[in-house]
């Protein structure tokens, strides 16, 4: 007998590190809390949060689970999400970096 359990969910885990420039800490600071709820509430996402480094000042990390990369690329081109990203390479001492994981 064949087994037609469909496969699990890939979950796709976005790793996004940045240095910001220290004049622009209080502006990204002051819209994070928007970004994290509009993105928390985006179609196929399962968490999202932002850390700042206790190590590496200026460092921030955002943590993102989707339900798939459809979700993730469809939630990368709403225009709070491009707005963010705008803000955050403005105030970026260098590129971020971003790594995409796939899970499952």
């Amino acid at each position: 007998m064949r087994d037609e359990t469909p496969p699990p969910p890939t979950i796709i885990h976005v790793v996004t590190r940045l240095r910001l420039r220290p004049e622009c800490w209080l502006r990204l600071m002051q819209a994070i809390p928007s970004a994290v709820a509009a993105t928390r509430s985006a179609p196929g996402c399962l968490d999202y949060d932002l850390y700042v480094s206790a190590t590496r000042p200026g460092e921030v990390t955002t943590l993102a689970a989707w339900a798939d990369a459809e979700a993730a690329a469809a939630h990368l081109a709403t225009a709070h999400a491009q707005d963010f990203l705008a803000l955050a390479a403005a105030c970026a001492t260098d590129a971020p970096t971003q790594a995409m994981l796939r899970a499952g």
